[in-house]
């Protein structure tokens, strides 16, 4: 009975395989806005992982979650919705959907979770509960009276109009209308994207840095944009008149005869229809002249020039170091018609040499020759001031002409 000297211990590793089923459940869509009313269904993917060649069962239930959770009335049947699913043979996936009941209350965001449970013999719980997030989408409307009126909005979308009087709005969160109506209005848009209505020169718009991307619309003849207001919009037949602020402004003129400026920031101007003068003034700005014989000056920056439809005249300041000469730092004009646009550098002196405001001689494509002097090639307007014979200058035309003439060009 025993082993012989020669003999070896053996070791054997044993090692348990779980081959049971596991089931998992995660958010497909489910985080949006529940509707006005109706059945919104947000849908949650329950997956069967390992051994699927049984027929298993789970259960599955709906609870509010969160600071603000969700109740019964925001399901259909006003209940909290609950069910089994059930996998066949073979079966591995199977979706959920959770119907939401639309309505027109204004509220809070609100959560909920559904959660896996009392899984049958032989399928585990894996991950066993996925979040939802129905989404307000209705809008708080608040009107005042006859009188001085303070009015406060929500954490929703909010519309708040004070009628006559010299009302105080303040929108709070959310993306908030503000129109103070007739009379001397403060209006305070809170976070969010807020439209400010201004029809009184005493109208005063109150906003924070960094609190949403916010338009000004107003049927005034002239108006400044205020602190931390990103846009500007006019409206109506008028000629307006419209200044923006240091921000990267949007300002829309309307149908007449517009004077629009960005000041500072990268600026996007469109003049609309009308014979309309736009200023870029600093920054990369964008100008849109739209229907109209239109006068585009971008200013410094290297600027975009679209005239659109009319005959339209692309203006230049003196200072040539607004022009720029290299790509990326150069104006670009984009849509110069012949015999229609015409390019202007009266203010600028050609000659530096010389005192006084010189006017430019046009050359064609030659090469320069004297100070004073324009040429044109290969999309490219190029200006020489001085003795160097350099190109001080450059205007590239996107998609331009092949040739210019004398004629093109106010010198």
């Amino acid at each position: 009975g025993t082993l012989p000297s020669t003999a070896k211990a053996v070791a054997i590793t044993v090692t348990n395989v779980n081959d049971d089923a596991s089931v998992s459940i995660a958010a497909i869509s489910a985080s949006k806005a529940e509707g006005q009313n109706g059945i919104t269904k947000y849908t949650f993917a329950v997956t069967r992982t390992g051994d699927n060649s049984t027929a298993q069962t789970v259960k599955w239930a709906v609870t509010g979650s969160g600071a603000n959770s969700a109740s019964a009335a925001d399901f259909i049947g006003a209940v909290l919705p609950t069910g089994t699913i059930s996998f066949a043979v073979g079966e591995s996936h199977k979706t959920i959907s959770i119907n939401v009941a639309g309505d027109t209350s204004v509220e809070n965001d609100e959560g909920f979770k559904v959660t896996l449970s009392h899984a049958s013999k032989g399928l585990e719980l894996g991950t066993a509960s996925a979040m939802g997030t129905i989404l307000n989408d209705d809008i708080a409307v608040a009107a005042g009276t006859k009188g001085n009126d303070k009015l406060t909005g929500t954490s929703a979308d909010d519309t708040l109009n004070g009628l006559a009087g010299n009302d105080l709005l303040d929108g709070g969160s959310g993306n908030d209308l503000l129109d103070g109506g007739a009379g001397a209005d403060t209006m305070i848009g809170g976070t969010g994207d807020d439209l400010y209505i201004v029809d009184n020169v005493r109208d005063r718009v109150i906003e924070s840095a960094n609190a949403g991307n916010d338009t000004i619309r107003t049927t005034l003849l002239a108006y400044t944009l205020s602190q931390h207001v990103e846009n500007l919009t006019f409206t109506g037949t008028k000629g307006f008149s419209g200044t923006g602020n240091n921000l990267n402004n949007a300002i829309t003129g309307g149908s007449g005869n517009d004077v629009l400026r960005g000041a500072g920031g990268d600026d996007v101007l469109t003049g609309g229809s009308g014979a309309d003068r736009l200023f870029g003034d600093d920054g990369n700005d964008r100008l849109i002249g739209g229907d109209g014989n239109d006068i585009l000056n971008g200013g410094a920056g290297a600027d975009l020039l679209i005239g659109d439809g009319g005959s339209d005249i692309y203006q230049f300041n003196a200072a040539i170091s607004e022009i720029g000469i290299n790509a990326g730092a150069r104006d670009i004009i984009s849509d110069f018609t012949r015999g229609q646009d015409r390019i202007d550098l009266t203010l600028i002196d050609a000659n530096t040499v010389l005192r006084g405001n010189q006017a430019f001689s046009f050359i064609g494509s030659a090469n320069f020759t004297a100070p004073g002097q324009l040429r044109y090639a290969n999309g490219l307007l190029q200006g020489n001031v001085n003795k160097d014979l350099a190109a001080d200058f450059v205007i590239e035309l996107q998609n331009g002409p092949a040739s210019l003439q004398a004629v093109d060009i106010l010198l």
